[in-house]
């Protein structure tokens, strides 16, 4: 499985640094999927659910309003705040 590397990052600093094969997320164009190989531009996040396809699974957030950067090999995520959300069933 193809990954890349997903960094999210707060006021406080790195929350998470790793590799994944999918991120999806709320931007200002909708509801987003991020895969490897994706094309690169920058846009803003809207406040709601941040979901990452990693090895073990699939992880779940909530996420305040920042920006998305999409580059060849690394995914950043900047927002103001986060929070673990593994309760959440995927769609």
């Amino acid at each position: 499985m193809k990954t890349i590397r997903l960094k999210i990052v707060t006021p406080d600093g790195v929350f998470k640094d790793a590799e994944v094969s999918a991120v999806y997320l709320n931007t200002a164009k909708g509801y987003t999927e991020i895969l490897p190989r994706h094309m690169e531009f920058v846009t803003p996040i809207k406040e709601g659910k941040l979901e990452t396809v990693i090895a073990e699974g699939r992880e779940h957030y909530r996420v305040g309003d920042g920006l998305l950067y999409v580059e060849k090999s690394l995914i950043t995520v900047l927002v103001e705040k986060i929070s673990l959300n593994n309760n959440e069933k995927s769609e």
